[in-house]
């Protein structure tokens, strides 16, 4: 039995869920000794007593049976042990059904020809020895991958198998190490009309199956990818001499050729999505680096210009950029520099119409520049004449003050009475023809502060007067929630969707798809 598909935690969980469906309604004799020549044949360590205490969890088989074609054959395996004892019980069927769908595979799989003859407790081992692969399809097209292999390469390719190749990935069909054919999206059906290749190496389709390597490979656009300089692209100039320069930017691409990208990325082993990204950005980089450096400019300061436009930078490195991607079959769809930096004393700005504009966004949801609340108020003061120096003549006017600050005229004195406090009480006394008049104390003149002027106040907001906000209704529960919500404040139900074309997960209100570009009905 293959050591790949039949070891380690694969073989403990098919274990687990063969006496799952068996103890359902009770555990009898000829399904006893199916599960004991089960656990020989595969080399399971557990007894019936260990898969007895412990309980089937749907959530770790979906996650241990890693492809589409093994959950289909676990959920076949299952519908034998329910024929095992010769009757199919109504919880049978229940479980038998539940499991199907917890698994994501169809009821029709589960129950097909259940009610077939009674199998001898040895049919099962030698059926699961006999498996051919009879689907294959990538199972996580959704998340975002480069490359991803049919993980039983050691089970034969059964002739007139389901190959079903989604929009945006191509299948490789590799044997020994080179590729022979190359599936395009639909629906086919293994044999030598879908691979012409593989059956002439192999001098035709053996009744059995025939063995290959089946790798996936999307030929999608790429999200968003980060790139950067890891060394500075040198520029020689006449007044600087070599100034070096480092940018960074984001780019987007999608393979063009999956042959050959596939020989060169993943011809020994698949790369993870990480190590593919930092490929990407290497050639991306490297290549940068090596157009800027061959830029012709007619002197300095028109270098300098050139370099302060990022836009016109861009067009101008973007044709070597996308001829070097394309010879290694991948076509470069975006691509930005968001920033050039280099030494001070070259004094480069660089702007680009994104920034401009981003820059303008921001400004105007924040409402335009306002003064700070917190700046201090400037104070305006008269401007005090110059003292006469000592020993200059009485008549000489002294030099005025330089740059005076204009002030509105001085307020004329009030004339405020001495404050009477100690004087005891009784009638006020009658002044005397020869008394001097008191004396009046003046005001100083109060120095004014410019205050700025007060801003408007913004009008009240009423509820009448706010607009009425769109709703939707959640796709699980139906209950309105606002326009372009990601969940139900509800039943918490994601408000997503599959795309028509190649199943990505689209928002509810989505018109077309942002991987494909397909229409959404």
């Amino acid at each position: 039995m293959s050591n790949s598909t039949w070891s380690g935690e694969r073989a403990r969980v098919f274990a687990r869920g063969l006496h799952h469906i068996a103890a359902c309604d009770g555990l009898q004799r000829r399904e006893r000794a199916a599960l004991q020549i089960f656990l020989d044949a595969v080399g399971v360590p557990e007894t019936l007593e260990t898969l007895a205490a412990e309980p089937f969890d749907y959530g770790e088989a979906t996650a241990a049976l890693d492809s589409t074609w093994l959950r289909r054959t676990f959920v076949q395996a299952c519908r034998l042990m329910v024929q095992m004892d010769g009757k199919i019980t109504p919880t049978e069927r229940d479980t038998l059904r539940a499991m199907a769908v917890a698994l994501g595979i169809g009821e029709n799989v589960a129950l097909e020809d259940l009610a077939g003859p009674r199998p001898d407790p040895e049919a099962l081992v030698e059926w699961v020895e006999a498996l051919a692969v009879d689907f294959v399809s990538w199972d996580e097209a959704d998340k975002r991958a480069w490359f991803w292999f049919f993980p039983h390469p050691d089970h034969p390719l059964a002739h007139g198998a389901e190959i079903r190749v989604c929009h945006g990935q191509v299948l490789m069909v590799r044997d020994e190490g080179e590729v022979t054919d190359v599936i395009e999206p639909g629906n086919h059906t293994a044999g030598p009309e879908v691979m012409p290749g593989l059956a002439a190496r192999r001098g035709g389709w053996p009744a059995d199956g025939i063995d290959a390597d089946l790798l996936f490979v999307r030929t999608g656009p790429s999200p968003i990818l980060r790139w950067g300089t890891t060394f500075p692209a040198e520029v020689p100039t006449r007044r600087w001499g070599v100034v070096p320069l480092r940018a960074f930017g984001r780019f987007s691409v999608r393979i063009e050729d999956p042959r050959g990208v596939a020989m060169r990325f993943a011809r020994t082993r698949v790369p993870t999505d990480d190590e593919v990204d930092g490929r990407l950005r290497r050639m991306i980089s490297g290549r940068f680096a090596e157009a800027l450096s061959k830029l012709d400019f007619e002197d300095d300061d028109a270098m300098v210009e050139g370099l302060n436009d990022l836009d016109g930078l861009t067009e101008r490195i973007l044709p070597a950029l996308k001829a070097g991607l394309n010879r290694s079959g991948i076509k470069l769809i975006r691509f930005l520099v968001e920033n050039l930096t280099g030494p001070l004393e070259v004094g480069l700005r660089p702007r680009s119409r994104r920034a401009d504009q981003l820059t303008a966004l921001g400004r105007t949801l924040l409402g335009g520049e306002r003064p700070s609340a917190t700046a201090a108020v400037p104070l305006v003061t008269r401007a005090v004449p110059r003292a006469r120096p000592v020993g200059a003549p009485s008549g000489q006017t002294p030099r005025p003050a330089p740059n005076p600050i204009p002030t509105p005229a001085a307020p004329r004195p009030v004339a405020v009475p001495i404050p009477t406090s100690t004087r005891p009480a009784g009638p006020p006394p009658v002044p005397r023809a020869d008394t001097p008049p008191a004396p009046i104390r003046a005001i100083p003149a109060v120095t004014p502060i410019a205050t700025p002027a007060a801003r408007p106040l913004p009008p009240t907001v009423t509820a009448h007067a706010l607009p009425e906000l769109a709703t939707q209704p959640c796709i699980a529960c139906q209950a309105p929630i606002p326009a372009a919500s990601r969940f139900c404040m509800q039943c918490g139900t994601p408000q997503t969707r599959p795309c028509n074309a190649c199943g990505a997960e689209l928002p509810a209100g989505a018109r077309f798809c942002s991987h494909c570009g397909a229409p959404q009905g």
